[in-house]
């Protein structure tokens, strides 16, 4: 009988592969090495400036291999590495290093803010707040029209900053809007007759939700996370804090200057009451009040940072045409810095040009008045012109042009009830 003959055996299946130790490089096993064999790679090779490459279990081993870029350390070559090496701009903005360690002073500027193109006139107009409501990315700019008993919201655009014709409309539910803010995604608006308005994002437009009536009108400090807080001098003075979902919190506060600030750095901000010389902290979820201590001095507005770097919260006030600063000593606060300040109003402090560092500014007459901090209680002044030296209605700081710093906007009477925004991009980015 005739039998199929057997297909021919090729050389190289005749002995199976032994697999990772035979001492025979086969990448097909995912073998990256054998023994002294590293397939021509060395730590150079990898990205690494030196060392000695090996090989265990047929993988290669880098732990000896160093990367000098990217130690901390200024190595032969290197201009800077991490924070060594790098020296704050002469004028405005930040130093940083690159993944090369070379220095990069592209963000240094000698121009600290320039006016956008255009400023917004409206008529009739009000006071304005800065905010990035939905779509996110390029700024909004919230305007109160208490003629109109309505709210409007303004988009930034590149061509004529804030656009008159690109718009959002929130019908006042209350008496006439007096103030307003930004609060995430939504808009809150406080009325003349006290009630709070809330206009909440639903998906592509805005709903009504309206707080809960505390019964009392109350200015509006600031944001706390999803929620919205206000101040009232009903019932012999308290604080009123109108959570999201839920009702008003109320609990008593001390006097009429307030502010939020992350007190206790927890994370959590935290709202400041001063009465005369009086600091009490309300501190989140509770928002009772604590003794924070006594002041040097007393102040008609109050703001928090740590503008000494050492981690603790000190604080900034006006006081009789002058910017006070207050060092948190531990023990309390330290009258430390006088910044003369004729006719200064709203007050704010922020880290405008991204050094890490908190700096300070403010608005008087036709002016916004910036004070850079350069470490060790020394503040450089820059200024900007707004254009007009009709009446402030409102004075904010946000990032308009999405680009992740910090621009001012201040909006002016105009002629009648109208109103002129305008807008001073920061040139850090």
């Amino acid at each position: 009988m005739l039998t199929a003959c057997p297909e021919r055996i090729k050389p190289h299946e005749m002995i199976p592969d032994a697999g990772c130790g035979d001492g025979d490089l086969n990448p097909t096993l995912g073998e990256e090495c054998e023994g002294s064999d590293l397939d021509g790679k060395s730590c150079q090779s990898l990205g690494f400036d030196e060392g000695t490459l090996s090989c265990s279990a047929c993988k290669l081993v880098t732990t000896l291999c160093t990367k000098r870029c990217g130690n901390g350390k200024i190595d032969t070559g290197e201009a800077c590495d991490g924070d060594a090496g790098i020296s704050a701009c002469t004028d405005f903005g930040y130093v940083s290093c690159t993944a090369t360690c070379t220095v990069d002073q592209t963000h240094c500027v000698t121009t600290a803010f320039a006016a956008a193109n255009g400023a917004l006139t409206r008529s009739p107009g009000g006071p304005t707040a800065v905010g990035d409501l939905p779509p996110h990315g390029l700024g909004e700019l919230v305007m109160l029209v208490p003629d109109r008993f309505r709210v409007e919201a303004f988009r930034y655009t590149v061509q004529q900053a804030f656009n008159p014709t690109d718009s959002l409309n929130f019908a006042s539910l209350g008496d006439d809007p007096v103030q307003a803010i930004a609060l995430g995604d939504d808009v809150i608006a406080r009325n003349r007759d006290g009630t709070l308005d809330r206009y909440r994002y639903a998906a592509t437009g805005y709903v009504s939700a309206p707080f809960a009536d505390a019964g009392c009108s109350g200015q509006i400090v600031g944001a706390l996370a999803n929620q919205a807080v206000a101040t009232s001098s009903c019932d012999g003075g308290e604080l009123l804090v109108w959570g999201a979902d839920a009702g008003v919190l109320r609990g008593a506060v001390n006097g009429g200057v307030c502010s939020i600030a992350d007190f206790d750095r927890d994370g959590a901000p935290d709202v400041l009451a001063l009465a005369g010389l009086q600091l009490d902290v309300h501190r989140a979820p509770a928002f009772s009040a604590a003794d924070a201590g006594q002041l040097p001095l007393a102040l008609t507005s109050l703001v928090g940072g740590d503008f000494d770097g050492d981690g603790d919260l000190d604080l900034a006030g006006i006081a009789a045409g002058q910017v006070k600063l207050l060092e948190n000593t531990g023990i309390g606060y330290a009258d430390r810095l006088t910044l003369p300040a004729t006719g200064a109003h709203d007050l704010h402090a922020a880290d405008l040009d991204l050094d890490g560092q908190v700096d300070l500014v403010w608005e008087a007459a036709d002016k916004v008045l910036v004070r850079r901090n350069q470490g060790s209680w020394v503040f450089a002044p820059f200024e900007a012109t707004v254009g007009s030296t009709a009446g402030s209605l409102s004075f904010s700081v946000g990032d308009v042009d999405g680009d992740g710093d910090l621009d001012l906007v201040s909006t002016r009477q105009g002629a009648s009830t109208s109103s002129v925004t305008y807008v001073q991009l920061n040139r850090v980015r």
